[in-house]
């Protein structure tokens, strides 16, 4: 079978998968003596002009007609009529599914139409010519490395009068990703397989590196981490503490004074902040922990923070 340029529109409907509104394309017309068909080798939708044309069954050849509307301009040819549809009889591509095969594109003209390494339902009754009779000198011809025909299927629709028509369709009975076709020159499909389960892997949980503590220093007392926060002790009369306000007079301190010396020992978890009052710069004491909330008071001018927290952190010297 000899088919014209109905293929280019076709295959561009891939992107464009445009359908023309009312008043574009109401009517079609063909030669005297040729019916109309449609054909859908890609499996696509889009304007009427891209799957109806004219055919000649004295001649086998496929044409485009002249399609004319309300909202154009355009005139058929001198002599042309409005075609009747084919019947099964003059045109029909294929009676059940096996009379259609999954194919690709191999081959097209040098001036282009279509796409090749593409796959479309050619005809066992009305072979597409993808060069339209061309010599090798004006045929362009690929080699397609991966096969666009894996997961479809080549089915038998039905057209104008109950003729047949070969569309693409993807095969629903397999998995794209599973489907298997044999290297035959015909593309005969292999037996369909049981589809294997896939088993998506688990995540590896990732596990974060535990912070390696500083060793505490020997001489400060390291608090138990069972030990409950220090509270100030109340006054006689059972009133809680009073925190000092206004100017408090500063202790004399020297830097290098042991804890144990500026605090007493039974005041556990307590490290003082601050920079004493001999001091001429910033200095900190710890006790070797870190602390996840204060109940501070002043203390002099260093401050003196009561609640620790259980893992114990880097001394900052």
């Amino acid at each position: 079978m000899k088919i014209g340029h109905f293929f280019a529109f076709a295959a561009s409907l891939s992107t464009s998968g445009a359908v023309l509104p009312p008043g574009y394309e109401d009517q079609i017309w063909c030669p005297p003596d040729d019916c109309q068909i449609y054909t859908n080798p890609f499996g696509l939708t889009g304007a009427q002009s891209s799957f109806v044309f004219c055919y000649n069954a004295d001649t086998g050849n496929v044409t485009d007609g002249v399609w004319t509307g309300s909202n154009t301009d355009v005139t058929p040819p001198h002599g042309w009529v409005e075609p009747d549809n084919c019947t099964a009889e003059e045109y029909s591509e294929c009676d059940v599914d096996d009379d259609c095969v999954a194919t690709i594109r191999t081959m097209a003209p040098l001036d282009g139409w279509g796409e090749l390494c593409v796959c479309f339902a050619d005809s066992f009754y009305h072979p597409f010519d993808q060069c339209e009779g061309r010599d090798d000198s004006s045929c362009l011809q690929a080699k397609c490395s991966s096969d666009p025909c894996k997961g479809y299927e080549a089915i038998c629709g039905s057209g104008f009068d109950g003729a047949g028509v070969c569309t693409i369709s993807r095969d629903s009975s397999r998995s794209g990703d599973d489907d298997d076709y044999s290297d035959d020159d015909d593309w005969k499909r292999t037996k369909k397989p049981t589809r294997r389960p896939t088993r998506k892997p688990t995540r590896r949980p990732t596990r974060r590196p535990t912070r390696r503590p500083s060793p505490v220093p020997t001489d400060i007392e390291t608090p138990s981490p069972t030990d409950e926060p220090v509270t100030p002790a109340p006054v006689p009369d059972s009133t809680p503490a009073p925190v000092p306000s206004g100017p408090v007079t500063p202790i004399p301190v020297h830097i290098s004074m042991p804890m144990e010396d500026l605090l007493s020992r039974d005041k556990k978890h307590v490290y003082v902040r601050g920079d004493a009052s001999q001091s001429s710069g910033n200095h900190e004491y710890y006790d070797g922990n870190e602390y996840d909330s204060e109940e501070a008071y002043e203390f002099g001018r260093a401050t003196v923070i009561k609640t620790p927290r259980k893992t114990p952190v880097r001394a900052i010297a």
